[in-house]
């Protein structure tokens, strides 16, 4: 029998891959199902996967949200194949086929929280994935990126369920080919944003004007308008999250920012500036909460 691997993307939480085994599976909120998922939208006992010989049967459990299988609602059960994608609210369980050598978890019992986060970090999943596997102790200097989809709570009552998933499902396909082509390391996906680290400044800023022009250029039910702000400095981490003023200082410019926007800190603009291959916009000067005095932050120049 093929072995089926899944990616679960929580927000907050780095994705954790599993390779499933004959048995069937229980997806939930409650800590004794097979695959635990930290989501408040998520029901204690939501869904069940069934794998079988090149697919999966779904059923859904009646939790209190909606299943969708690539957008559309499921009621009961239905068969997922590898390349389809799960929802539940802010959940998205991605069904990625083959996973041999790709270092995930596999389920077979399941291993506590705290294992499936050590056996992800030091993968090509984690962390150190930026240095293709360099160890550079506890901390490193990296570009610090913040990315936010804007009005995106308005999204569901303007849209509705189904019109606003596929919009935030294009959104997450759009940034994270960028973030792969760029070598970006998605360390956490943050309501719907992410935080990503880039061992190059010059990565991080093509990164961030690659990700707006094809934004531009996407066909959606609603414009996709996204704030970006980065910032370079030291990033700290345990096996579970990173942590560090640098990271702290880039999430309030990405506040700063404004839709369709990539704003960067002075210190990066100093850093990049002498290469004279990026453009900048007029400087402002802002306060930072949590930071002391003002700031000056520079939108990168961007479109043609």
């Amino acid at each position: 029998m093929t072995e089926q691997k899944i990616t679960v993307r929580a927000p907050g939480e780095p994705p954790v891959d599993y390779v499933l085994g004959e048995g069937a599976v229980v997806i939930g909120r409650d800590p004794a199902c097979d695959i635990r998922v930290p989501s408040q939208y998520v029901s204690r006992r939501h869904i069940r996967l069934e794998p079988r010989e090149g697919e999966i049967v779904l059923t859904d459990l009646g939790g209190r949200n909606p299943v969708y299988v690539n957008g559309g609602a499921i009621t009961g059960s239905a068969t997922v194949l590898p390349g389809d994608s799960i929802g539940i609210a802010d959940v998205v369980i991605d069904l990625e086929g083959d996973p041999a050598g790709s270092g995930t978890v596999v389920f077979a019992p399941p291993p506590p929280a705290s294992t499936q986060a050590k056996a992800t970090a030091g993968t090509d999943s984690g962390i150190r994935s930026v240095w293709r596997g360099q160890d550079l102790g506890p901390g490193g200097t990296l570009s610090i990126m913040f990315t936010d989809l804007e009005k995106s709570t308005n999204m569901v009552t303007e849209l509705g369920e189904r019109e606003a998933y596929q919009v935030l499902k294009l959104h997450n396909q759009v940034l994270r080919e960028q973030f792969q082509a760029y070598r970006g390391h998605e360390a956490k996906r943050i309501g719907d944003g992410f935080l990503v680290l880039f061992a190059s400044v010059r990565d991080a800023l093509n990164c961030a004007v690659s990700i707006q022009r094809q934004l531009l250029a996407t066909h959606s039910p609603e414009p996709i308008r996204v704030r970006v702000g980065i910032h370079i400095g030291e990033v700290l981490w345990d096996e579970n999250d990173i942590f560090g003023s640098a990271v702290n200082f880039a999430a309030r410019v990405s506040a700063q920012a404004e839709g369709g926007e990539v704003l960067i800190s002075a210190l990066l603009r100093e850093v990049i500036a002498p290469s004279g291959e990026f453009g900048f916009e007029e400087a402002r000067t802002v306060s930072l909460k949590g930071f002391k005095g003002e700031h000056s932050l520079t939108p990168l120049r961007w479109r043609d």
